[in-house]
């Protein structure tokens, strides 16, 4: 099973839709190859819209790394504003104080190279 990090918090509502629509289709895409993502934003959007919940990072922290701990690997997807997301931040500081092996997706999915 393999994280997926992803940005999501927006003051625009049509951007955390978007966001959703874009991490949804990379882990739909993921599972027809055969691909196992855990993500948050696949919890937590439509709950959060459907009961009016927090829709920044901070409410989901604690869930969020229990998930992160319970996987072998960290994916970032690199959608707009995944260089300034905090939650991604978070998870991928998380991630790295836990050993794991870390890849950045383009937003097609497909693993592309990033340089830090």
């Amino acid at each position: 099973m393999i994280y997926l990090a992803s940005p999501y918090s927006s003051p625009s509502d049509w951007k955390m839709q978007e966001r959703f629509e874009e991490t949804r289709e990379v882990v739909v895409n993921a599972f027809n190859r055969g691909i196992i993502y855990m993500s948050p934003i696949m919890y937590w959007h439509e709950a959060a819209q459907k009961f009016d919940m927090p829709t920044n990072h901070i409410p989901y922290l604690k869930f969020n790394m229990q998930l992160l701990r319970a996987c072998k690997e960290i994916h970032l997807l690199t959608l707009d504003g995944w260089k300034t997301s905090e939650g991604m931040k978070q998870e991928f500081k998380a991630a790295q104080s836990i050993h794991l092996p870390y890849t950045y997706l383009t937003p097609a999915g497909q693993p592309t190279l990033i340089l830090e």
